[in-house]
């Protein structure tokens, strides 16, 4: 995500926004890192402690991404969907499960057809635990297909409001 980050920074006309965990190689994301010039205000970081799983990313996905997109309106939002967050892979530290990423995926649809007319890219990124991203990305891919549909609300109650705090 740093590479985009730096990409669209002086960028107004692009809302970029990353969930990760922070500090972590390499060592950019802070949330004050928050755009240069023109762009200042359109690049939003929200760094998460080792730790967090599903209901955390939800209720951030939910409680922060959802209003701002809504605000904001993109014509179309793109993701670099990383399975690194998935709660068994050796370097990312978190706790997402598989339905954590459709619950994810849901927020990202909803947002989608409220503000972009559906308008909605998933591109695949890193993941190191081949399982828990074959796993995920099907979850991801059932999800887009309506096959399935999670209680993103339930997930999003479960969030540890410790890790929610600024």
């Amino acid at each position: 995500g740093n590479g985009t980050q730096h990409s669209f920074e002086e960028d107004p006309s692009v809302l970029y926004f990353s969930t990760h965990h922070y500090p972590y190689y390499p060592g950019t994301g802070d949330f004050r890192e928050a755009g240069k010039g023109k762009g200042r205000g359109f690049t939003l970081n929200v760094p998460l402690p080792i730790g967090c799983g599903d209901g955390e990313y939800v209720a951030v996905y939910e409680k922060i991404l959802k209003p701002v997109a809504l605000e904001y309106k993109p014509e179309l939002i793109l993701v670099s969907a990383g399975f690194d967050i998935y709660g068994g892979d050796p370097l990312g530290g978190m706790r997402v499960t598989p339905c954590g990423f459709a619950a994810l995926t849901r927020c990202l649809m909803e947002t989608a057809s409220a503000c972009c007319g559906g308008r909605l890219v998933l591109t695949l990124e890193g993941g190191y635990h081949v399982q828990g991203e074959r796993d995920g990305v099907k979850e991801v891919l059932k999800e887009m297909a309506g096959l399935s549909v999670p209680e993103t609300e339930d997930l999003s109650a479960q969030a540890d409001p410790r890790f929610l705090e600024v």
